[in-house]
Formats: C-alpha cells, structure tokens, sequence
C-alpha cells in the first residue's frame, strides 16, 4: 500500500510544484479553485491546494504553519510514511512527511532550511 501513496503523493506533489506559480508579497486571499485556475499563489495557498487534492483520495494531509518563517506547507501521513526518506515532523503518535510545493528544487521529503521549532499542524485549514 506504500508504494501506491507514494505515488499518489508523488504525482500530486509535483505537479503542484511544477504547475502553480508560487507568488511572494501578494496581500489578497484566494479559493483553491482560484489558485488552480490562476496557476498561482503563495505559499498557504499552494499548500491549500496541495492538501484538498491529497485529501481527495483518502490521505491524511495537513497544513503545516511555520510562524518564524511566515511560511506554510504540507504534512502527509500514511502507514509507511515513516520508511520514506526525507524530512518528518512528528505530533503524537503520527509522523508527517513534509512536502514544499513551492520549493521548485525539492523532492519529496526535502524541505529548505525553515525553522520548525513551533511549527503548528493546522487539524482544518479554510482560506
């Protein structure tokens, strides 16, 4: 069952990363729908979006805020996020594996330095 997340997760990442214009400075707020047709957005938007699709096949993705870096980007868990390379961020009992959609040189699991030492998993994000 891994191997199919990964992939959903890979697919899913990726074209994110790779599709959705990340825009740094802008003030507004838009819908998901907005960021997907716009093919841009900032980082909790991309985010946003990231985890609507994550979550549209059955994946238990978060939003994860980092307040000293005034960024956000994602959480995802599975059965075996555990045994995939790269960076985690752990609360309780579940292990998240960290996803930058808007991080252009990143795959799955590598984050930029960000300071996460009160990074908050949001439960539900609404924009």
């Amino acid at each position: 069952m891994g191997n199919y997340y990964l992939g959903v997760i890979s697919a899913e990442y990726f074209w994110v990363r790779d599709n959705i214009q990340y825009l740094t400075g802008y003030k507004g707020t838009q819908t998901v729908q907005e960021t997907l047709n716009l093919r841009m957005g900032k980082c909790d938007e991309m985010s946003t979006l990231l985890v609507s699709m994550l979550r549209s096949v059955g994946l238990d993705a978060r939003i994860i805020i980092l307040p000293e870096d005034n960024h956000a980007l994602v959480g995802v868990t599975f059965n075996e996020a555990n045994k995939i390379n790269g960076q985690h961020l752990k609360q309780g009992n579940k292990e998240y594996l960290l996803l930058d959609p808007t991080c252009k040189y990143c795959n799955i699991g590598e984050v930029p330095n960000w300071n996460f030492n009160n990074a908050q998993i949001l439960e539900v994000y609404e924009p």
